[in-house]
């Protein structure tokens, strides 16, 4: 059930160690993602054949939480690549601001 997650577990430990020196790029990000859908949809699968109403809940909520880590997984790779933006644009403004001076 969690096979391509534990495929991509070095991935999701840097991450998991560090969010916010996230330096993975937008393919291993895709993969992470791809990862986690992947093992979503295999509960869901699950769930939809489980005969227990407790087993179906408590997969609905792995459901649920593995659509979140997707999320947050995009999340930390959308906010790293916007912070990498402003860090240049400053660096450009500061760079512009000296060859006014000069």
């Amino acid at each position: 059930m969690y096979e391509a997650i534990e495929k991509e577990a070095k991935k999701f430990i840097a991450l998991r160690n560090n969010p916010a020196a996230v330096t993975l790029d937008k393919e291993n990000i895709d993969s992470l993602c791809a990862a986690l859908s992947e093992a979503a949809q295999e509960i869901s699968d699950l769930a939809q054949t489980s005969t227990s109403q407790m087993d179906s809940a408590n997969l609905a909520k792995l459901y649920q939480g593995l659509l979140a880590a997707k999320r947050i997984v995009e999340n930390l790779y959308q906010e790293g690549r916007a912070a990498t933006l402003i860090q240049l644009t400053q660096q450009t403004l500061n760079i512009n601001r000296a060859s006014m001076l000069s």
